[in-house]
Order: C-alpha cells, then structure tokens, then sequence
C-alpha cells in the first residue's frame, strides 16, 4: 500500500524501486529512452502496463504487456502507468440495472452499502496502487465475506492465464465513467454474453470491499468479475456456495465440463459430466449426470485414482483448468493434516515421477492465500532437502501463500471431487516463464545471479563481487539464525514423526477390527486410507513406515 494520491482524471506514472516487472510476455525490448518507453506504452495503454530496468543497463528496457507481475529484485526500478479517477460527486457516472436492486446483495447486512473505489467514497481512495487489471496473479486473490470459494478459485485457476482475464474485461485500465464489460458464458443461452456493470461494489466495514478483496496489487478486476456474475445469478446471495466447475465454464466459456467425484463405499471415482441450463448456481435446472471415460467406458463404471491421476496429468499438459474439493464439512474445521473440509482448491500443476524419483506430486492453492497442507511435500518439509533434485524440478519456494505440493497418493485421500474445464487456454504463465526466458545483456564486469523472489527473465544483473544482505550481518546474527533454524527443523521431524506413528496405529487399528482370519485382506478401509488388495504385503508397509525416511503411504 502506498501514500494517498489527489484523485485526478489525468493518467500518471508510479515508480516502484526495487521491484522489476516479469519479462515472459515482452511487448518490446531494447535500448531506449524513458521518454520512447512512456510513448510507447500511452500509445497502447489498453495492451501495455510499464516497463522496468536495471541500474547496471539503465538504458536497456522491456515494455510489457498488461498480466505482468512486479517482482522483487535489488536494483530493479519498475514504472507503471496510470489513470486517476474523479470524484464521485464531481463526475457523470455509469450506473447498472443491478446495483439499485432490492435483492441485488441479499441480506441486507451482508455489506455496509455501496462504494465506488477511488473516487472518495471510503472505499480504496488511499491507493496510490489502485488499477484495473494490472500483474494479474492467482497469489494476489483474496476471498472476503462471501461463501465464494468456488469462483474465487476458480479465478485463481485463470489467473494463471493472464490473457484471458484481459480478454474478458472491458476496459483495461480504470473506468472514468465507472462502466465496465464483462464477457461470461450464459448457460440459458448457450452463448457468451457481455455484462454490463457499474463500479460500485458493496462495501466492508474497513474501508474495503465486503466480499472478494483488492488483490495484493490493488487491482479490482476480481470485484469486478464478482459482480457481474452475481448479477447474472440475480444476487450476491445466489452466489454464496456454489461448484467450481459452474464458474470454469461460465469464465472460460468451455461447454465440455467434467467432475470426478470419488465413492465412498469403494473408493473408486466415477465421471459426470455438467448440464447446466441456468446462470444460478442452485437452480434446479442444472444438474450433473453420468459421463464417458477416455476409453469409451460408460462414467458409472469406477476407476481407482491412479487413472484419474493419469488423466490430471494429461489434462495439465493440454493446459485445462482445473479445481478440486475437499471431503464434505464445515469450511470452519481442518483435518490433522491442514487441509479445509468442504473447500474448494484450484490444481495448478500435476507432475508424474517427477525428476525422476518416483514421487507423483501435485500443486494446488487454496484461494484464501493461507491454510496449506502440512503432511508430506508440504512448504517446509524435510523431503525437499532430501530430494535436491525434486525442489529444483518443482521450483519450491516456501511462502505463506495458501500454494503447497502434495504427493498423489495423499492428494487422492483428502479431496473427493475434481473438477476440469475441457478447453486448452494456451501455456500458462508458469510454463511461459521456464520455456521462454528473457535475460538481460551482461557486461564482461557483471555477473548474473537471481532476483531475491520469483524470477524476471530467469536473471537480475548485480555487480561482480557483490554481497547479499546475509554476507553483511554480523557473526552473532548468523549464528542465532542457524540455532533458530536447527530449532524450527527438529520441531518439523518431530511433527512429521508424530503423524507417521499416527498412520501406523491406524492401520494396526484397522487391521485388528477387520482382517477376516481366512482372506488376511481389508474388505472396506477406513476414510482416509485407501483399500488393502490381496497379496498386498502390509507389514511391509508397516515396516516402512517405522524405519522409512520419506513418504509413508500404506496401500
């Protein structure tokens, strides 16, 4: 957040030091001057967001397109275009057909009235930040008061395809007349419609939005969005619960939705396929029924989760979007393991053996930016400094994000329903970024190293003989640092521990309760534990899980 601005109809420029902006998807790049980058990017402000350099190549800059996040990264200097709104009171604004509705929030005390942000009506004016669609992130996305975990999700998963959010929002930059388009897929129709909608948004008691926040860079596009979808449904109210899936293809437009829903009695996952006929979520109209597997198999015939895992990674390679569900409970309760009952995720990446080890690991985000797994994989787990070669595979960076990996076999316990959009949307930004890097020219007398977080064309410039902050604390500081951290790891091993011992008192427990003394397998396993096949050698797994470094899964 930055200091409060005069509100101006006049586009500005903002500079942000030490930040630079993603180079994956350049507008244009070379040697020039401010003056020819300002040029270019006013020419083409619906398509360009600034442009961003480093003080050892100050005259070499990158254009940008609008999606691009700013990245942390000592000597960067980010400059980001502009538009100020006017007053309220002062302007000519566009009001919708929805906001003046008596059901238009539902409960009257769900929010505290309506705010145009920016414009000094309590609502955002201290943002200096404060944009449309600016470094469209799915990390930036923050869930309010509003049972909308299904869409915020969902939003996530398409933040991960910056273009397509541009695409679906009309205009790019901040309204001066408070009139946006958004273009959604209407099942009544059968078609992708525009959305008409004004900036007002319901406001919260603290000077922000009641329901789905700014993001993290003070954008309001996801508010936006959030309107107008809950003006298709008829009210805000009408999207307070709701599928994944509903809000995939209402996003995406894809008419080719599936779920994979898991059994209960057997464990095994069966595929349904969406027929949806209303824009409310809970209309009657829409309803789920018996899908076609890959094969040609009638989706009532069950598969056990390693096909639904092959699928998942065959739907990620072709760039579907993707949600899953947790077991069905009160989104207030998690289980031992972290994971939020009854809570939608969003799946970002799905990796079979990865680097070779074995290991099937699967990335998800929970759209609150907080509450992640904590078994096995999870952000501070021993096994990546066990498996050097996964966390450069996977990229692992520890943040308290809500983004965690988590073995497939683990993945497959917790949630019971995946959700997937049939649509290629093209390489996502992940991909984008390891594919096509973008480094700047190096002199002979400077050396290439990384940014402090994230990545801005796989390199920052920094002198040679250069020290990081670290290498300037002073000896007790370094010392207190490796104590904490020794501290901070045995208290990891030992949680880690705990929960294996926990597994293996279950499975003993099972056991006992249910061997048949003739068959010596499990008929039915417990929630949680997948089923014990014949032949299956469970003391080997009991032995595992008492001497075994790494993952333990019983099977």
């Amino acid at each position: 957040m930055h200091s409060p601005f005069e509100a101006t109809d006049k586009p500005s420029w903002v500079t942000f030091g030490d930040e630079g902006l993603e180079q994956c998807d350049v507008f244009k790049e070379g040697n020039m001057s401010e003056e020819v980058a300002m040029q270019i990017v006013e020419q083409n402000i619906q398509e360009c967001l600034g442009y961003s350099f480093h003080e050892k190549e100050p005259t070499y800059l990158w254009v940008v397109r609008r999606g691009s996040r700013k990245i942390s990264g000592s000597g960067w200097t980010a400059k980001i275009f502009k538009v100020r709104l006017a007053r309220a009171d002062e302007a000519d604004l566009y009001k919708d057909n929805f906001s003046d509705t008596p059901t238009a929030l539902g409960s009257p005390d769900r929010a505290h009235g309506w705010a145009r942000p920016g414009r000094g009506e309590g609502l955002g004016d201290a943002l200096q930040d404060l944009n449309m669609v600016e470094c469209v992130s799915p990390n930036d996305l923050r869930q309010g008061g509003l049972g909308d975990c299904w869409l915020v999700s969902a939003f996530a998963a398409l933040a991960e395809f910056p273009g397509h959010v541009l695409d679906m929002i009309k205009p790019r930059t901040l309204a001066m007349d408070g009139r946006y388009v958004v273009s959604l897929f209407d099942y009544g129709k059968e078609k992708v419609v525009p959305v008409e909608v004004d900036d007002r948004l319901p406001k919260g008691a603290y000077g922000e939005p009641a329901f789905i926040k700014f993001t993290k860079d003070d954008e309001i596009w996801p508010c936006i969005v959030e309107k107008a979808v809950a003006k298709m449904a008829g009210s805000y109210e009408h999207i307070d619960g709701g599928d994944p899936l509903f809000a995939l293809g209402m996003l995406s437009g894809c008419q080719d939705l599936i779920e994979f829903r898991e059994l209960e009695k057997n464990r095994h996952w069966v595929c349904l396929k969406a027929e949806y006929r209303s824009c409310v979520p809970h209309s009657n109209d829409n309803r789920m029924v018996s899908g076609t597997w890959h094969n040609g198999d009638d989706g009532g015939s069950g598969k056990n989760w390693r096909a639904v895992l092959n699928l998942l990674a065959e739907y990620d390679a072709k760039d579907y979007l993707m949600c899953c569900g947790s077991h069905s409970g009160s989104d207030t309760t998690r289980n031992s393991w972290g994971v939020v009952q009854g809570h939608a995720y969003t799946i970002l990446t799905v990796i079979k053996d990865i680097a070779g080890s074995g290991n099937d690991l699967i990335q998800l985000r929970n759209p609150w930016g907080s509450g992640e797994w904590k078994g096995d994989w999870s952000d501070h787990s021993n096994l990546w400094q066990a498996h050097p070669d996964v966390r450069e595979a996977a990229k692992h960076q520890p943040n308290k994000d809500g983004i965690f990996w988590i073995e497939a076999r683990d993945f497959f316990k917790n949630f019971s329903s995946i959700m997937v959009s049939r649509k290629s949307m093209g390489k996502n930004r992940a991909k984008k970024a390891a594919n096509e890097p973008v480094s700047p020219p190096v002199k002979s007398s400077t050396t290439v190293t990384p940014p402090v977080s994230g990545s801005i064309g796989g390199a920052a410039v920094v002198p040679s003989g250069a020290t990081g902050g670290a290498e300037n604390r002073d000896e007790m500081s370094n010392v207190t640092t490796e104590i904490l951290e020794q501290i901070e790891a045995l208290h990891r091993t030992i949680t880690e521990t705990n929960h294996k011992w926990a597994l293996v008192r279950e499975a003993l427990q099972h056991l006992r309760q249910e061997t048949s003394p003739s068959a010596g397998t499990l008929t039915e396993s417990r929630k949680g534990l997948p089923g014990i096949s014949s032949g299956t050698d469970l003391w080997g797994g009991v032995a595992n899980a008492l001497t075994g470094g790494g993952a333990v899964h019983l099977e």
